[in-house]
């Protein structure tokens, strides 16, 4: 059950979005827990700093996105992404 419906991955630019979101989601989790880790000997752990996740979550979008366009341009990557409508 989709929260937003009407947006499946029917076409090319459809599917690098929510593809580039996957990516970007998975970067900031791994960071995240990296974060988490390396604090989890320091007696006084930093807060998660907000903006930081919101510029990385947004830098790794747009960098995954320019990716599958670059790889879509030059092998003609990302019909396999496609949905039956």
């Amino acid at each position: 059950m989709a929260i937003i419906k009407g947006f499946k991955s029917t076409d090319v630019w459809h599917a690098f979005i929510l593809n580039s979101f996957a990516t970007a989601m998975a970067v900031i989790a791994a960071l995240f827990f990296k974060d988490f880790w390396d604090q989890k000997d320091q007696k006084d752990r930093a807060p998660i700093n907000k903006r930081r996740v919101i510029v990385v979550f947004i830098t790794t979008f747009v960098a995954a996105f320019l990716a599958y366009t670059a790889l879509h341009v030059v092998f003609g990557f990302g019909g396999g992404m496609l949905v039956q409508t």
